[in-house]
């Protein structure tokens, strides 16, 4: 996360610099606003697939086969992830929401992680459209940013 934090914060800090996000433009998020309707056919399709099996084949599999199963999933959808939001947003959007949820205990950790998730996404995009910013190192720096407030919150 402080990886994140730190990487996302140089892009945004640069980001209204004469050639500042050029010099940083290779690491590893892209700018999502620009994802065409073609670009989301694919993943639509195997985000919609993913599920299915697992909810079909996960309970009715065990041992090793169960760890395949699951792994396999995974590495398709974040694969797929990564190809249209980066990896820097894939991997924030994957830890922070799943890191925050573990760190309570008074909700559902599933609900949580996904009220997170999406609260997350929808404050940078927010703050990337008024503060004319990069949007997928925007995430990168509120999710990781949040991740960072909470871990040191529940430090206390």
């Amino acid at each position: 996360m402080l990886y994140a934090f730190g990487a996302s914060a140089i892009i945004v800090i640069l980001s209204n610099t004469t050639q500042g996000t050029e010099l940083f433009n290779k690491l590893q998020a892209t700018d999502i606003l620009f994802t065409t309707l073609g670009d989301l056919t694919e993943p639509f399709v195997l985000y919609a697939l993913v599920p299915t099996l697992f909810f079909n084949l996960y309970h009715r599999v065990t041992g090793i086969l169960k760890e395949i199963l699951f792994f396999t999933l995974l590495a398709l959808t974040v694969t797929s992830s990564v190809q249209l939001a980066g990896v820097l947003v894939v991997f924030v959007l994957l830890i922070v929401p799943a890191y925050l949820a573990l760190l309570q205990s008074r909700f559902n950790p599933l609900g949580f992680a996904w009220i997170v998730g999406s609260s997350v996404i929808i404050v940078a995009m927010i703050a990337s459209y008024h503060f004319d910013l990069p949007t997928g190192y925007t995430i990168v720096f509120v999710g990781s940013g949040c991740g960072i407030v909470g871990a040191l919150v529940r430090g206390r």
